[in-house]
């Protein structure tokens, strides 16, 4: 709340220097894709109680999609209300889109070395990777539970995977 636009909207607003409330509504549907809603309004508007009125608006919906182990395709998508017939504002989003990518593509290469060096290597989340760090607990407890019941018992007290 009463904070700066953010470099991707900053570019893309008339208001460059007015304080924004901005809103972030995620969910995140398993296996792999992403919903983000995020709203601007001008600061102390109350869009932290829902009042919506006038706000700019993003829809962000990003699927991913394993390619091999250690490779996924990756597609986002980036509306907005408030563009219209001017594609100047979508061209932006996509720029800013390729930018933030660029930005961490070296860390991704890195825990991904870390993770073909280390097999146990786990992922460490900060305070605002909360949801991500939920997201990456419940496909992991998914993914154990769909091993154990792939697993049946055999005769002789033996155990094999059952075919899928």
């Amino acid at each position: 709340m009463n904070a700066p636009p953010p470099p991707f909207h900053k570019k893309v607003i008339k208001e460059k220097t007015q304080n924004v409330d901005r809103r972030n509504i995620g969910h995140m549907h398993i296996p792999g894709t992403f919903f983000l809603f995020t709203t601007f309004t001008p600061a102390g508007s109350g869009a932290e109680k829902g009042n919506l009125e006038g706000a700019k608006e993003y829809r962000n919906c990003q699927f991913m999609t394993p390619e091999t182990s250690k490779t996924t395709h990756h597609f986002w998508i980036y509306l907005n209300n408030f563009e219209g017939d001017d594609t100047t504002i979508s061209h932006s989003l996509h720029l800013s889109l390729i930018e933030g990518f660029m930005e961490d593509k070296h860390i991704i290469e890195a825990q991904q070395k870390a993770m073909d060096e280390d097999p146990d290597f786990k992922l460490l989340a900060v305070i605002a990777d909360a949801p991500l760090a939920h997201f990456r607990r419940t496909l992991d407890q998914l993914i154990a539970k769909e091993q154990a019941l792939r697993i049946v018992a055999a005769p002789a007290g033996t155990a094999q995977v059952a075919a899928s």
